[in-house]
């Protein structure tokens, strides 16, 4: 993705190599990975849960458009299930 991984831009020691975000763009992002989670549990045939939403599996679009990505540890559950256990 263009604009590499959200870790990338927050995280970094050295931020002058990464573009600063300004507070409009971190609602922005904040509000497309929500939109991006809602999405995976109510708008699909079945539930998708991730269980490892972090920065380094959010990347950066064109214009900072938030994906979500590593779906590895992601579990699909029917719609009618209204409680779902995990266990460590």
């Amino acid at each position: 993705m263009p604009g590499g991984s959200l870790d990338k831009h927050i995280f970094s020691a050295s931020r002058s190599n990464h573009r600063r975000f300004t507070m409009e763009k971190l609602r922005d992002i904040a509000l497309g990975v929500a939109r991006g989670i809602d999405y995976l549990h109510h708008g699909c045939d079945m539930r998708i849960v991730h269980f490892d939403i972090k920065p380094r599996n959010i990347l950066l679009g064109h214009a900072f458009t938030p994906k979500i990505s590593d779906f590895g540890l992601a579990k699909l559950y029917p719609k009618d299930y209204s409680l779902i256990s995990i266990s460590a």
